[in-house]
């Protein structure tokens, strides 16, 4: 049987809450890529978090060092009023 994926309940989710809490206290802004964030764990926690709104994303553009071309990419954070992220964090 194929795993059905993460709930809130399940101990994926509450290490990629404090995992990515600790890298947005590390990083500039609070903001972290969220191909980072896809580094941290397997992909359904990831896609959990973002469809049940613990992860938001800002998709921004910026320009590539070498050639100055616009280029997209994504930031995410912790949702800080979700009760998951306020339960696992001190926020």
């Amino acid at each position: 049987m194929s795993d059905p994926g993460p709930d809130e309940r399940d101990p994926r989710v509450e290490q990629l809450v404090r995992q990515v809490d600790a890298r947005e206290a590390a990083a500039a802004g609070g903001y972290v890529a969220l191909d980072q964030v896809r580094g941290l764990c397997d992909a359904a926690t990831v896609q959990w978090a973002l469809a049940a709104d613990v992860l938001l994303v800002d998709n921004r553009t910026r320009l590539d060092q070498e050639s100055g071309a616009p280029r997209p990419f994504v930031l995410c954070r912790l949702n800080r009023h979700h009760p998951i992220v306020r339960r696992l964090t001190a926020w």
